[in-house]
């Protein structure tokens, strides 16, 4: 069987299998990484594609513990999710952590679309930005932007606002010198 790639987030692995791959040989290679690879404690199958305007993505339980919510770190930040209820990507790590190198003392940060709060937790624990605000749509996302801003100690610091974009733009009292849209 050849998989094609899998990400890490936390404790979970989440598997692109190849469509013929059946579910023993699954099994196998999900047993195989559970125990070549302690910090992995759950192995996830990713089926579909990211879809609706929440960006959502569709897994399978696998194989280890029966769980979709991720304890993840980075950047000197940690984010707790839920992977089949949220959008996110390990793969910006690195753009989130050079986009706050290039936020500048006192500016105050928007960012849009702004799922658990990576790029802001991010921008605002690793920059000296004056204040930053999280705007996002999908309340589930909200609940663990909410958690993830106290698990990092910033409450103060990074501000949430739920809802479209569009509509409570106008609810902001700041200008902002900086606003990030993460590309989807």
């Amino acid at each position: 069987m050849k998989q094609r790639s899998f990400d890490v987030l936390g404790n979970i692995a989440i598997v692109n299998f190849s469509d013929n791959s059946k579910l023993n040989e699954k099994k196998k290679f999900a047993n195989k990484l559970l125990k070549e690879q302690n910090s992995i404690k759950t192995v996830l199958e990713k089926y579909g594609k990211i879809k609706g305007r929440l960006r959502k993505i569709s897994t399978r339980y696998i194989a280890g513990e029966k769980t979709k919510e991720v304890l993840y770190k980075e950047n000197g930040c940690v984010f707790r999710f839920n992977i089949d209820n949220t959008y996110f990507s390990p793969r910006l790590s690195n753009e989130r952590k050079e986009i706050s190198s290039l936020i500048k003392k006192n500016e105050n940060v928007l960012v849009m679309f702004a799922g658990v709060a990576p790029f802001s937790i991010v921008i605002a624990k690793n920059s000296k930005a004056k204040k930053v605000i999280s705007n996002e749509i999908n309340r589930e996302a909200n609940k663990y932007a909410k958690l993830n801003i106290e698990l990092n100690k910033l409450k103060g610091k990074v501000e949430l606002f739920e809802g479209d974009i569009k509509r409570i733009s106008k609810k902001f009292k700041e200008k902002f010198d900086v606003i990030v849209m993460p590309r989807p």
